[in-house]
């Protein structure tokens, strides 16, 4: 019994992330697998062990001279050590998690960097919640309420009918709220538009009217510069007249 009360008193260890890195030195691994397990330690996270993941080779074959010789390679290979450290927690909601994303934080701009850029990092997340968004339903009362709709728009059927007119077409549906504040808002631009057509049309009008007068007081004016032009023409023929006049009588009296 005090096993069984000392075992469910125990608190509840979560996952919380896990790191995984590489690098290209076994002893650059194991000192950034120290460095990380120190400092989460020192925070006050609780850490696996380095477990150490299997080692990826790369072979490479190069010609030793470049014209003769062909049967002549050298050969390099290139190894990446893969470590992984585990990160746990009572809980993602308690304060380790919290802590975890202050160390992750840490451990991306201080201790990786500190390392000279030797390892390479891949930190993934875990959480134990299910997040669900609130208006979520289950799909047993999904298709009860389709189920539901069935029924209802069964039981309407009989109704629409007898609500079709003697021409046999159907009644026109109900507009809905947003339908009739569409059709409000398209006929006020309408209207809208068209008052600005009748200011326009005025304005020509104004203009055209103007620009007419202005034409008509042209008009005006040169006729009465025409009329003076045939005055002085009529008053200068009446003196061209007289003079001569007076020239015949003067002539008549010389003879006599």
């Amino acid at each position: 019994v005090r096993a069984r009360m000392s075992a469910s008193a125990k608190p509840k260890v979560t996952r919380l992330a896990s790191i995984q890195f590489k690098t290209w030195l076994k002893q650059a691994s194991e000192q950034v697998g120290g460095d990380i397990r120190a400092s989460a330690q020192h925070v006050g996270l609780k850490t696996s062990g380095l477990i150490r993941l299997p080692t990826r080779i790369n072979r490479y074959n190069v010609l030793r001279s470049p014209f003769v010789n062909k049967k002549a390679f050298d050969q390099f290979e290139k190894r990446e050590y893969n470590r992984l450290i585990e990160i746990f927690g009572e809980g993602t909601q308690s304060a380790d998690a919290t802590k975890t994303v202050y160390f992750l934080r840490y451990l991306e701009h201080t201790i990786l960097p500190a390392h000279g850029g030797a390892a390479r990092a891949k930190v993934t997340l875990y959480s134990d919640e299910c997040i669900e968004p609130q208006n979520t339903r289950s799909t047993s009362n999904f298709e009860s309420d389709v189920s539901s709709v069935d029924a209802s728009r069964a039981a309407d059927a009989p109704a629409a009918e007898s609500r079709i007119d003697a021409k046999g077409a159907p009644p026109n549906p109900p507009i809905s709220d947003v339908e009739v504040a569409y059709e409000a808002m398209t006929a006020a631009n309408i209207v809208t538009e068209r008052d600005n057509q009748g200011a326009a049309a005025e304005d020509q009008l104004s203009d055209d009217g103007m620009a007419n007068a202005e034409v008509a007081g042209a008009a005006s004016t040169r006729s009465m510069e025409a009329a003076t032009v045939l005055a002085e023409a009529s008053e200068a023929s009446d003196a061209a007249d007289a003079s001569g006049d007076s020239k015949d009588a003067l002539g008549a009296t010389r003879k006599s």
